[in-house]
Order: C-alpha cells, then sequence, then structure tokens
C-alpha cells in the first residue's frame, strides 16, 4: 500500500502513463472478473477494463486518493 501511495503521488505530479499502468496492473484480473460478472461476455468485459483505466488517466490527477483499491472498486 505504501508502495501505492508513491505510484499514485509520482502520477499526479507527472501524469506519466507508465506509474499509472504499474499502479492498475495488479487489479486488471480483479477487475475483469468483476465486469465478466455483470456483462457476462468477454469482449465487453476486457473494453470495460480498458475503459476503466482510460477514465483513471484524469480522474487520478483530480482527485487525492488515499486507498487505490476501495476508491478503484
Amino acid at each position: 500500500m505504501e508502495q501505492e501511495l508513491i505510484w499514485l503521488e509520482n502520477y499526479r505530479k507527472s501524469g506519466d502513463l507508465r506509474i499509472l499502468g504499474k499502479l492498475y496492473e495488479p487489479y486488471m484480473p480483479l477487475l475483469y472478473g468483476l465486469c465478466l460478472r455483470y456483462y457476462k461476455d468477454q469482449a465487453r468485459s476486457e473494453d470495460a477494463v480498458m475503459q476503466i483505466f482510460e477514465s483513471l488517466v484524469d480522474k487520478l490527477r483530480q482527485h487525492e486518493v488515499k486507498n487505490f483499491k476501495p476508491w478503484l472498486y
């Protein structure tokens, strides 16, 4: 969790998508599973996971997040 806070702060300062990718990557399988349960379709679930990532690009620069996992879900 401490590493996540560092990545969050560094991303907010720099906007570097590689940092955001490191932060998001461990949660992709969990989000995919959640989307798959909801959509019951592999392609739609994959698209949703990517759309979530894309929405984070702006949202994480606007909001101060202290605990990424609960905020993400």
